[in-house]
């Protein structure tokens, strides 16, 4: 599988809308994953769009600067155990790909990864 969790509306990012600025990049985008076998999935961020909580821009780690319980490496570990064990078509195996703000919750991830990310790209 390959993960983004993004504050940019997941739902929107499942279909393509047509533009003369991206027709020349779609090739090279999501349909190279899933020809590949990959499951390709989107996740809004803590409070924006589908998600519940309360949206924080560049929500920092847990501890002196964040005394809630929670922050994207907590996040994306309960959404890698859910995958992982609920989508039955899973190897077990995650990825993390994306890059400006999708870029920052990755490096926020590998604070504390969780086993079945097997490879993150900021």
């Amino acid at each position: 599988m390959l993960l983004t969790r993004a504050p940019y509306d997941a739902s929107g990012r499942a279909s393509r809308l047509a533009s003369p600025h991206m027709r020349d990049l779609l090739p090279q985008g999501d349909e190279v994953f899933v020809d590949g076998g990959y499951i390709r999935v989107f996740q809004d961020i803590r409070g924006k769009y589908g998600s519940q909580g309360d949206y924080v821009m560049t929500r920092p780690l847990r501890g002196p600067l964040n005394g809630s319980k929670v922050d994207h490496a907590t996040d994306a570990w309960d959404t890698i155990d859910w995958l992982v064990k609920n989508v039955h078509e899973s190897n077990g195996k995650v990825g993390m790909i994306c890059s400006s703000y999708e870029g920052f919750t990755v490096v926020m991830v590998l604070t504390d990864p969780h086993p079945a990310l097997k490879m993150a790209a900021p």
